[in-house]
């Protein structure tokens, strides 16, 4: 469970330099296809504590705590039984597309429910989900390109370790 979680966080920093271009979507799709959902969300939760140890605490943790489990069970949900998939890659890689949206639609409602004060819930969600628009489609664009690329071949390097390691 360390060296999963220490994946998520090495990936996220390593790419920290480009806005909104994240491994963490794809590596919990992984997680989730190989290993099952319950180690994936393990992982996901392990990683949002060490996100919290590295940057504090702020609203951001809710919607992490949220968001990656939640992402964790759809991806579950668009399985077989057995481990199969679904869907092909191009399926996996639009639902991350789709979810790099979510993503920016969820932070806005965590948001609002903090920070609304007078100007009542519905304003400053629309404001803020607005403005995140333009980040929100570099992060679907990145999870869809990166899924194309990468969610194929990880799936079997992460099947030919887990067989190796006896964890499936």
């Amino acid at each position: 469970m360390g060296i999963l979680s220490a994946l998520l966080t090495v990936g996220k920093l390593s790419l920290s330099f480009l806005p909104n271009i994240e491994v963490v979507t794809l590596l919990l799709m992984v997680y989730t296809v190989v290993l099952g959902w319950q180690r994936a969300i393990l992982a996901a939760v392990v990683f949002s504590l060490v996100e919290i140890l590295l940057y504090g605490i702020q609203t951001w943790v809710v919607m992490y705590l949220l968001i990656w489990p939640a992402l964790v069970a759809l991806t579950a949900l668009l399985q077989r039984p057995l481990g199969k998939l679904r869907f092909g890659r191009i399926g996996y890689a639009l639902v991350a597309g789709l979810y790099g949206f979510v993503f920016g639609f969820l932070c806005a409602v965590v948001e609002a429910c903090f920070y609304t004060g007078s100007r009542g819930f519905l304003p400053y969600f629309a404001l803020y989900w607005v403005k995140g628009l333009p980040f929100d489609a570099l992060h679907a664009a990145g999870n869809l390109i990166l899924n194309l690329l990468l969610f194929t071949p990880l799936i079997k390097l992460f099947q030919t370790i887990s067989a190796k390691l006896r964890l499936a």
